[in-house]
């Protein structure tokens, strides 16, 4: 089991682009306990998507 911030910080690696190797490697980790922490995510719930539909500019005469 890991602590709270060595989640935060995988977590954090992995939204900057760092690969689970290397977060792994890096901490000391097992490779299966990264994937499985990058895979939980941090319990939160995600917005929805909601997208935004610009209105185009009417032609004049």
């Amino acid at each position: 089991m890991t602590s709270q911030a060595i989640r935060d910080k995988v977590l954090a690696w992995h939204g900057r682009g760092y690969g689970a190797t290397d977060t792994a490697r890096q901490l000391g980790l097992p490779l299966e306990e990264v994937r499985a922490i990058i895979r939980e995510g941090d319990g939160r719930l995600k917005p929805p998507c909601k997208v935004e539909f610009i209105e185009p500019p009417l032609f004049e005469e």
